[in-house]
């Protein structure tokens, strides 16, 4: 115990002194700026951005409000007007995040969740350890999809546990970090990683894809629908995500053993259950027919400023009208405010503050000079730009959560396509996906975090295993991106 709060108070020293270290650095960002000849509002913006970046990369302070200081400075000094900051609040990126946690959070209450998993193990019927790794990777890959990364990987890692200790003759708990068998450490990490993987194939799997969106958008005036990020997205999920099955499974047996699927809902499906995955398969399809094919429902019912945004926050209303159908909860909605009360703000704060910040570097010029800047590199072949973008973005997210990189790297990589004179999307894409590759790290995605926290894999294990997928993830990204480019452009 003693020891434990002697590390608390080194901690505590040590983001103490980054808090002072950046508020002085950044105040000399700012008089060096304007000594330099940058107007007041750039020399700000310059300023901000740099705290940011040591703030988000040290977590001195909760990375949430790290974004909210380009929220709280640009509109007191004038760097973005008061409509830019609605703009950034009450963007429509924010919406579809909130109503897919909100959808997201029924679907654990109802349990909705466990259903799907035990039709995909019914199906496959797995009897080996290789087998039953690749039913849970599959399992989390598909789910993540539909909801975000971290909920999926939540959801899965306790029935994961549950079932290898029916698996197991001594109970798992005995097992830690080292003394893990193969088959713990492959199960677990393969969540993990699998959640990280789907995840990157819809837009509301993890929010670095709807960071990127927002960013693209408001770089070209291009918006890109549900269906057109699947299409660039999808071929990326289905190619690395075997590679990863493959690299997990190796130290696996693939002998016939009795490993059984367990969890504690009944046979039978409820009302609630019904209900809440009806919704969400209604949310799905109006997502995925919204602009295809054929201009899609928005254009047919004559409604151009339909969004993913609005339609995922009128699934979640639904979610609150409907009843759940239990006769011991009369009158009771598939959704309560107190189950709501669990969305995580801060990624919404996170995604407002990444556009604040967009936006402070677009209205004072500074993306002009970054792309000025960056105007050497034109002389370098587009695949090794792409490549060392993506190689930069998976390690930089080892050491800061992968949607605050995103959201720092974006405006910059929208000034170097500016540079480069080629479409941002070549550049920033695969720079969004990447984010989604680091396996190292417990601090990089938020599964890698949770998986972390069960005390049954230890960080060797994480970099051991996660560090050949990182540069793997960086080449099969790189290629397929630049490939489907030249059957596109």
């Amino acid at each position: 115990m003693e020891k434990m709060t002697k590390s608390q108070n080194r901690q505590d020293m040590y983001k103490s002194r980054v808090q002072i270290s950046g508020l002085v650095i950044s105040l000399g960002v700012f008089l060096l700026s304007g000594m330099l000849g940058a107007s007041f509002e750039a020399s700000t913006t310059m300023a901000v951005l740099f705290i940011c970046a040591l703030y988000w990369v040290t977590e001195a302070i909760p990375i949430p409000m790290t974004a909210c200081i380009p929220l709280a400075v640009f509109p007191l000094l004038g760097v973005i007007s008061k409509a830019d900051l609605g703009s950034a609040f009450g963007n429509p990126i924010n919406f579809l995040l909130i109503g897919g946690f909100m959808l997201s959070i029924a679907m654990v209450k109802s349990k909705a969740h466990i259903r799907l998993t035990r039709l995909i193990f019914s199906v496959l019927r797995p009897s080996t350890q290789k087998q039953v790794v690749t039913t849970f990777m599959l399992s989390a890959a598909f789910l993540s999809m539909w909801i975000s990364n971290a909920a999926a990987a939540m959801m899965l890692i306790p029935v994961a546990i549950a079932t290898l200790e029916s698996s197991h003759k001594q109970a798992i708990e005995q097992s830690k970090y080292e003394q893990s068998d193969g088959f713990t450490v492959a199960v677990l990490l393969g969540i993990c990683y699998a959640a990280s993987v789907g995840g990157m194939g819809t837009p509301i799997g993890t929010p670095p894809n709807l960071v990127f969106i927002q960013a693209y958008e408001q770089a070209t005036g291009t918006s890109i629908s549900f269906l057109s990020w699947m299409k660039w997205a999808l071929p990326c999920v289905a190619v690395l995500l075997p590679i990863v099955i493959f690299h997990l499974c190796r130290k696996c047996e693939n002998t016939s053993s009795e490993i059984r699927f367990e969890d504690k809902t009944d046979k039978v499906w409820k009302r609630d259950e019904k209900r809440v995955l009806g919704i969400f398969v209604l949310v799905i399809f109006l997502w995925m027919t919204r602009s295809d094919p054929y201009g899609g429902w928005s254009a047919w019912l004559n409604l151009p400023n339909a969004h993913d945004g609005y339609v995922a926050l009128l699934g979640a209303i639904l979610l609150f009208l409907i009843p759940n159908g239990n006769r011991h909860e009369p009158g009771s909605a598939l959704l309560t405010w107190e189950d709501a009360a669990s969305l995580p703000w801060g990624v919404i704060l996170l995604v407002s503050g990444g556009i604040a910040l967009s936006l402070g570097l677009r209205n004072t010029g500074l993306i002009t000079e970054f792309a000025q800047g960056f105007s050497a590199l034109s002389d370098l072949p587009l695949i090794l730009i792409v490549a060392l973008i993506c190689l930069s973005v998976t390690f930089i997210t080892e050491l800061m959560s992968n949607t605050a990189c995103t959201a720092l790297m974006m405006p910059v990589l929208a000034a170097l396509a500016i540079a480069l004179n080629v479409d941002p999307l070549l550049l920033m894409l695969p720079a969004a996906l990447t984010a989604s590759c680091a396996f190292m790290m417990p601090m990089a995605t938020a599964p890698n975090a949770i998986v972390f926290g069960t005390n049954k894999i230890s960080i060797a294990s994480m970099i051991k295993m996660g560090a050949p997928l990182n540069l793997i993830g960086v080449v099969v990204i790189t290629l397929l991106i630049l490939g489907m480019a030249t059957f596109i452009y």
